[in-house]
Formats: structure tokens, sequence, C-alpha cells
């Protein structure tokens, strides 16, 4: 074993391989070597992220304008929705504790929504992040609008109140 091999396995857990490299590239280590020495010593743990996959790596990118288009809509149905449940608070009721309850899920389901689609540029490089996003907020917005409907039919059993 030589220096290099030495050097390398102590700290190839604490660094990334290309700061080992440019450290001992500095010091006057022929390039060569040094790569002669990483295939003996072999990777460590951090070598086994690419630098953009690295958590504390990613490129921080902002949103762009697809995005923001994206989080207007989400905040347009979202919107929509919890208005058309506050005039529904109106008919009095059980209609109303079940319309107050639909708006808190959707204020959260909105929240939950616009946060995911502005971190999904920060979650890596594709269009993987984003769909990802959107299929969340269309699940949320459909899975609680269903069940505020499923709903209805019992509280209006119960109240003898009419909603259409």
């Amino acid at each position: 074993m030589n220096e290099l091999d030495d050097y390398l396995r102590a700290n190839r857990d604490r660094f990334t391989r290309e700061a080992l490299t440019k450290t001992l590239v500095d010091a006057g280590h022929d390039p060569a070597a040094i790569e002669a020495a990483w295939s003996r010593v072999g990777s460590g743990p951090i070598d086994h992220w690419a630098p953009s996959n690295a958590p504390d790596e990613l490129p921080h990118r902002q949103a762009g304008a697809g995005t923001v288009l994206l989080v207007v809509l989400a905040v347009l149905a979202y919107g929509g929705a919890i208005l058309l449940a506050a005039a529904a608070i109106s008919f009095g009721g059980g209609i109303s504790v079940l319309m107050i309850v639909y708006v808190i899920a959707m204020l959260f389901g909105l929240v939950l929504s616009v946060r995911r689609l502005l971190s999904a540029p920060k979650r890596g490089i594709g269009t993987g992040p984003i769909w990802g996003a959107i299929g969340i907020s269309v699940l949320i917005f459909i899975g609680l609008s269903g069940a505020c409907l499923v709903a209805i039919g019992p509280v209006t059993n119960l109240t003898g109140t009419r909603v259409l």
C-alpha cells in the first residue's frame, strides 16, 4: 500500500471523490496515480451519489412560468370549490357543519398542493417531480370533493334540506 491509498481510505467517507482528487492534485500528485489509487481503493459511501443526486448538492432551481401557472390553476380550482362550499353554508343545519369541515379540508389541500408544486423543481430534473405534484394535487381535490358529495346525501336526509 502507498500513501495515496491510505489517504483515500481514511477520507473517502467524509469527502467526495472530486474533492479528494482535487486536494491530491493541488498537493502535486500525478492525476494518473490518483486514478490508479481510486481503482485500488474503491468507492466510499459518498461516491454512490452522483453530485446532482446528493441531498445537499441538488440544484436550487426556482419555479418557472409553467409551475407558477399550475399553482394559479390549483388556487382557482380549490378557491372555486371553497367559495361554493361557503355559499352552501347558508343552507344551515348539517349541511353547514359538513361545508365548514369541507372548507377546512380544502384549505389544507390547497396549501399542501401549492407547496408540493413549488418544491417540484427542487426535487430533481425532468418531468417526474412536477407530474407527481400535479397528481397529488388532483387526487386531494377529487378525494375531498368525492368525500363531501358522498356525505351530502345522508346529511340532507337527516335535516330534510334540499341542496339542488
